[in-house]
């Protein structure tokens, strides 16, 4: 087991494929774990694209010893015209050294471009001129653990299992995260058209069990409240 690791899985539920940027695959520390392949240049639409990096010997002399893994990822989503071209940012670092700061996980869908923190000069995407409209896309996280641990989400209005927004931080507070032992994090995002009912709940919900069970596992009373309808 590595002392840091990340595992990405990406949910397309958008009925509309994914395309890899040019360089949009970038590993700005550590290495690709052996056995997995690097972020695959197209996910189909209602398929699963996932990755995941390790800690490795990016540093000269010193080796794999004190070292975490960083990378970031660009795909382009195209909608019908007249909608502009999405991009799909998401961002990972699982760093040796935590701090309260440390955020495992930053995503993103814009119709401009997103400077990552690292390896800047790579991936450059064509944004579109200024006052173009938003993009009609989201990501969310659908799941997560560290460590097999599996973590919750707080208190948004999607319950445990839908929330856009997660506060990291709470990692170290609540000692999910060992900083003295291994820190191997898998998160899980899904990609919706934003609002849509269906496409939160594809590929993560056993549809059998029926709809009202699904407010009840999100610990909320009715299917109005847990999509906040």
């Amino acid at each position: 087991m590595p002392k840091r690791s990340t595992r990405i899985t990406l949910s397309n539920n958008t009925g509309l494929p994914l395309a890899l940027v040019a360089d949009g695959a970038q590993l700005c520390h550590g290495k690709w774990t052996e056995g997995w392949q690097p972020p695959p240049a197209t996910i189909a639409d209602k398929t699963h694209g996932a990755w995941q990096s390790e800690s490795g010997g990016d540093i000269p002399i010193i080796g794999d010893i004190a070292t975490g893994t960083e990378g970031w990822v660009k795909y382009q989503l195209t909608p019908p015209a007249p909608s502009p071209p999405e991009l799909v940012y998401i961002h990972w670092d699982n760093p040796y050294v935590w701090s309260s700061g440390t955020n495992p996980s930053d995503q993103q869908v814009s119709t401009n471009d997103v400077k990552p923190p690292c390896n800047s000069n790579k991936g450059a995407w064509n944004s579109l001129p200024f006052g173009s409209p938003p993009a009609t896309h989201e990501l969310f996280i659908a799941g997560g653990s560290s460590n097999g641990q599996a973590f919750d989400w707080g208190t948004g209005t999607g319950g445990k299992a839908f929330d856009v927004v997660f506060a990291w931080p709470a990692l170290v507070i609540l000692g999910i995260a060992d900083l003295q032992g291994d820190i191997n994090i898998e998160i899980v995002l899904g990609l919706r058209t934003k609002g849509s009912v269906d496409q939160t709940i594809y590929g993560f919900y056993d549809g059998t069990k029926g709809l009202r069970a699904l407010a009840s596992a999100a610990g909320q009373p009715s299917l109005r409240k847990l999509f906040n309808l």
